[in-house]
């Protein structure tokens, strides 16, 4: 016979370990269905062509396209679509530009599983969730929130791969002043002075692995 879930749910992350063991514990719930198991923001947008989740839960660093950029597409093709972002981080500059995507809810990946639940649950009832070793939701959104776009976000992951303006230049088909130009606004926005502490911002927010 087959089961009538309540609530539909993609889970995604490149650990594959956590992944089994998450979907494992969701699938012996009686209300819940893991409609797929996903490794990256990518296959997730991929999945969406066919299947419509009331809940996509994912890891915010996985490489391809991590979260924060996955909530970038969703925000722009999927508006409607629930999102649940998981973590290690707790930067607000992270946090704020996820809530500022539309994100329903932020769970840390130390939480309990069934603080987890509870999470899924109730984002899937339409409410937002957020765990509490988070600062306050409205003090969050109270901060000036800072926008990274997409090209400047894709600038950071190869200034962090030790490439030269030149060659990000080739590699992004733009001239070596526009990416200069976009150096500065990015040191400017994150009040950075050099490239290792864009690294390490990109390190912590998860830009990159």
């Amino acid at each position: 016979m087959k089961q009538n879930y309540k609530y539909n749910i993609l889970i995604a992350d490149d650990h594959e370990i956590f992944l089994e063991c998450l979907s494992a514990m969701v699938h012996e719930q009686t209300d819940i269905n893991v409609l797929s198991r996903l490794r990256n923001g990518r296959e997730v947008m991929a999945c969406l062509k066919d299947k419509k989740p009331d809940l996509i839960v994912m890891d915010l660093n996985m490489p391809v396209l991590n979260g924060l950029e996955c909530m970038e597409l969703l925000n722009k093709h999927y508006p409607e679509q629930k999102a649940m972002i998981l973590t290690v981080h707790q930067e607000a500059f992270v946090i704020r530009q996820l809530i500022k995507l539309g994100v329903k809810g932020i769970m840390f990946k130390n939480s309990s599983f069934e603080d987890l639940l509870t999470a899924i649950r109730t984002i899937c009832a339409g409410e937002k969730y957020f765990d509490k070793g988070l600062e306050e939701e409205e003090s969050i959104k109270g901060e000036e929130v800072v926008k990274l776009t997409p090209q400047e976000i894709k600038i950071i992951k190869l200034v962090a791969d030790g490439l030269s303006s030149v060659v990000i230049a080739d590699e992004l088909n733009i001239s070596e002043h526009t990416v200069n130009t976009h150096k500065k606004n990015i040191n400017y926005k994150l009040n950075i002075h050099n490239a290792a502490q864009l690294v390490a911002f990109a390190k912590s927010s998860g830009i990159i692995h």
